[in-house]
């Protein structure tokens, strides 16, 4: 509601300047990410926030911060400017995605980093040159480990599940997903949150990406028992 009556290119222009005068450190600095990650539900929004370079100061913060809640709100932010088609391409050239990665394997204790790390991941991973770089710099064996750590969070299953839906389009991601036991972890997330709708309806589609080559068949048949 607020994003929407608010959503002007001056205001987007002033949030993302105010916010590059911040310590990486600040508690306030989270606190403006939070507004530019609600503003960026827009997408009227997110052009005016990636003109004044709003996702690369995203990433940067991303990079030198070592702050676990700033590092998930960046994460979260990016989340949001990827629903751009356009901006997937460009945050990954920025090394959004190789500090996204980074952030994990940082704080794997932190749900929240890991939640919104996995929903970014998720989104950058629709673009078929993105899936490569998210596998190939070891986000699979990451995303396997951050379900193991915080079964109990249905948001970071959901994302979880989410990104490695995407991965599994890709066929040799299929089977490093399978290697990483993810079939078995999956359908453990099932049957743990059986009345979450989210969780189900992205661990089915990751389960149904998966069997499209007999992954599922091969290696996950006693999981199911």
């Amino acid at each position: 509601k607020y994003a929407k009556e608010f959503s002007n290119k001056e205001l987007m222009h002033l949030l993302v300047n105010k916010t590059k005068l911040e310590d990486y450190e600040s508690p306030r600095l989270g606190h403006l990410i939070i507004l530019i990650r609600v503003f960026a539900r827009l997408l009227d929004n997110i052009g005016c926030i990636v003109e004044v370079k709003g996702d690369v100061m995203l990433i940067d913060i991303l990079e030198k911060s070592k702050t676990a809640r700033i590092k998930a709100e960046a994460c979260a932010a990016l989340q949001n400017l990827a629903l751009d088609d356009g901006n997937k391409e460009k945050i990954a050239k920025d090394g959004g995605i190789k500090n996204i990665i980074k952030a994990m394997k940082d704080h794997a204790l932190s749900v929240e980093v890991q939640t919104n790390a996995c929903g970014s991941l998720m989104n950058l991973a629709l673009n078929n040159n993105n899936k490569v770089i998210i596998a190939e710099l070891g986000a699979i064996p990451l995303i396997t480990k951050a379900i193991v750590t915080h079964g109990d969070s249905v948001d970071l299953l959901t994302n979880a599940c989410g990104i490695l839906q995407n991965l599994a389009l890709n066929d040799k991601y299929k089977v490093e997903i399978a290697q990483a036991d993810g079939i078995k972890l999956i359908i453990q997330a099932m049957k743990r949150h059986s009345l979450n709708a989210d969780v189900q309806n992205n661990a089915c589609g990751t389960l149904q990406n998966l069997g499209m080559n007999g992954i599922l068949d091969s290696r996950g048949t006693d999981c199911l028992f």
